[in-house]
């Protein structure tokens, strides 16, 4: 997304021009590697009344609409094509994004529990 965009993040004093940064580097930034954190304020996830995954947009929805009674429009922004990463990528990023991957393990589980309970998932 952010290469698409051809956006230039600023970290602290420095600028970083995302359309030449690897996968790698761009995952190692500081920002980026608690980002989930950043969202979720460190809350644990039960804290959380609604937990939505992006990968599951559609059911996120429902599930919004059945734990709070509110109809919200489905909006289709934000998409592209996936990407290609090849194992040596993947490892490198997934070094650089324990906690990320904790923090979404953690939702995707609440994600989970709450689609059974409201939605019979």
């Amino acid at each position: 997304y952010w290469q698409r965009k051809n956006a230039i993040i600023k970290s602290g004093w420095s600028k970083f021009d995302v359309k030449s940064m690897s996968l790698e580097r761009f995952g190692s930034m500081p920002r980026q590697r608690r980002l989930y954190r950043l969202f979720t304020s460190g809350l644990p996830m039960e804290r959380f009344s609604f937990v939505g995954i992006t990968a599951e947009y559609e059911t996120s929805l429902r599930l919004f609409r059945a734990i709070f009674d509110v109809d919200i429009p489905y909006h289709r922004v934000n998409t592209g094509e996936r990407i290609e990463v090849n194992n040596r990528e993947r490892k490198a990023v997934e070094r650089t994004q324990g906690e990320n991957s904790s923090i979404y393990d953690e939702a995707r589980r609440r994600f989970d529990a709450q689609c059974r309970l409201y939605l019979g998932n």
